[in-house]
């Protein structure tokens, strides 16, 4: 997803993989899944762009990034009734793309788990901090063209 954007943003159709090859590209058979954070920064660096996986204690954090046109990539763990709104009732771990803010300060994310056309969700601040924080204890990673990530570090 993020990939895809960069390319659109960047004009490098190279960046834009199927998920199908991503998948592939990125699969853990230890942890036998595609959740592993540094496999997917490795996977987008062998393509051209550069991350870094990093925790932040707070969004005020995220924000700056999502100021500045960089998405963030965010690991959250939902237990039923955590978070209103999702399209699952629980999850151990997911990742989704936090893309901006509401004026009020509620969370904008496009959530892989939705259905087509109903990926962009928006989650209270609130909520999402606390099965963000309590996931992952704030774990974002970020992936870039390297001229951004390297103004980041």
């Amino acid at each position: 997803m993020v990939m895809a954007y960069w390319a659109r943003v960047r004009a490098q159709p190279q960046w834009d993989i199927d998920v199908a090859r991503v998948a592939d590209g990125v699969y853990d058979p230890v942890y036998d899944g595609c959740g592993n954070w540094p496999f997917n920064v490795a996977f987008a660096s062998e393509h051209g762009l550069a991350g870094f996986v990093r925790q932040f204690p707070s969004l005020d954090d995220v924000a700056l990034l999502v100021g500045r046109g960089i998405p963030v990539i965010a690991s959250t763990a939902v237990k039923p009734g955590e978070l209103d709104g999702t399209p699952y009732p629980k999850t151990e771990g997911h990742l989704l793309v936090i893309r901006g803010f509401t004026p009020a300060g509620d969370v904008i994310v496009n959530d892989p788990y939705g259905l087509p056309g109903e990926i962009r969700r928006v989650y209270r601040r609130d909520q999402f901090a606390h099965v963000w924080q309590g996931g992952s204890n704030g774990t974002v990673y970020i992936i870039a063209p390297p001229d951004i990530v390297q103004t980041l570090r």
